[in-house]
């Protein structure tokens, strides 16, 4: 199969939210927490995170499965949150990782992929096999692990462009009887980030396709090796940013700086970032699509940037859209610094940044209305 460059899309029209009406709201879910891992100081090192960078869950086990930034190794939980060991660790050899691995896991196997390449292990911790891999063009790669319905597999991002060109994304498949990457499956442009909204392009595995969004529009398109794609698309109100978000952009910035730094500090270098932003100018609307996760059965959970009301204000929560068969179904709220990472039946795994800055898993039961 040749290489598939997403471009242009094919345009059609999915279903809007309930009802068919794209003014009727769906109807909400709630969050029932399940466990909280993680603690501020005085616990034990295993408990502690830097940044959370990979989570996985095994349902079948009921475990949970953590990569941390600084510690470059894989930390497995009981869904009750007690640390029952640890898989890898830092360095370059077999069975250790050069970053922080993104990973999966299935059956007894996991897999977990860094910059020298893609590790086998067992799920009790036994290391398989490591095996390099390289891209067309040898450039910056990283990668996910993702579970399908015929089993799962692991997809690699190539990062790339002249600068004379727009950056680009290239996908992979990886085969994993060869352990070698598969021929390239997609290039998709990606818009640079450099506005105040950080608009981007997402583009997520999902079955045996992947799923690649447009940032200022509720458009999804799923391609698939062999097959058209498919579009799916929500009518929404576009909103047209103000020259006040650049001041409310910077306030935002300010109290995240008081965060980790002086205040007299925050204070002299915030006008000048504001006064870059606003030499760069705002987008023609504001940005629809925020995260996209897609759960075993196919489910979409997908990040609603265009409904916070105040999308700079402090500690303001994220809304959600759970997508169903063409259809959103329902829709979440959750913290603003939860990011999501599992979601699957009737549950959705997170890392959640408190208010000093210090990671958490959590893991919620999704509520239905009515139950």
């Amino acid at each position: 199969m040749g290489m598939a460059t997403v471009a242009a899309v094919l345009v059609g029209c999915g279903e809007a939210p309930g009802s068919g009406d794209p003014t009727v709201a769906p109807p909400e879910y709630r969050l029932d927490p399940i466990v909280r891992i993680g603690a501020l100081a005085d616990a034990p090192p295993e408990h502690l995170f830097s940044f959370v960078i990979g989570l996985d869950v095994d349902q079948v086990a009921g475990e949970i499965y953590v990569s941390d930034r600084d510690a470059r190794e894989i930390r497995v939980f009981s869904r009750a949150g007690e640390f029952l060991r640890r898989i890898g660790g830092p360095g370059d050899g077999p069975a250790e990782f050069d970053r922080a691995p993104e990973f999966g896991v299935a059956g007894d196997t996991l897999v977990a992929l860094d910059r020298s390449g893609l590790h086998l292990f067992r799920t009790d911790g036994r290391h398989l096999r490591t095996e390099s891999y390289r891209t067309v063009s040898q450039a910056t790669v990283w990668g996910s692990v993702e579970r399908t319905r015929s089993g799962w597999r692991a997809t690699t991002l190539e990062l790339g462009g002249a600068p004379d060109a727009p950056p680009y994304a290239r996908l992979y498949g990886m085969d994993f009887s060869e352990m070698q990457l598969s021929e390239p499956l997609a290039e998709v442009e990606l818009p640079p980030r450099q506005d105040i909204y950080l608009q981007q392009r997402n583009l997520v595995t999902a079955g045996d396709g992947w799923i690649v969004s447009d940032e200022l529009d509720y458009r999804l398109v799923r391609y698939r090796p062999d097959a058209p794609p498919d579009t799916l698309e929500f009518d929404v109100t576009p909103i047209v940013p103000t020259p006040a978000a650049f001041d409310a952009w910077g306030e935002a910035q300010r109290i995240e700086c008081m965060e980790y730094r002086e205040g007299a500090w925050c204070d002299e270098q915030i006008p000048g970032w504001v006064d870059n932003m606003r030499a760069i100018g705002l987008p023609p609307v504001r940005p629809v699509i925020g995260m996209i996760r897609v759960s075993p059965e196919g489910d979409l959970l997908v990040e609603r940037k265009d409904l916070d009301p105040e999308p700079f204000a402090h500690r303001s929560p994220r809304r959600w859209d759970v997508i169903r068969d063409g259809q959103i179904v329902g829709r979440l709220r959750t913290p603003e610094r939860f990011r999501a990472s599992w979601f699957g039946g009737d549950e959705i795994w997170a890392a959640e940044t408190d208010d000093l800055g210090v990671d958490y898993v959590v893991g919620y039961r999704v509520i239905p209305p009515g139950a």
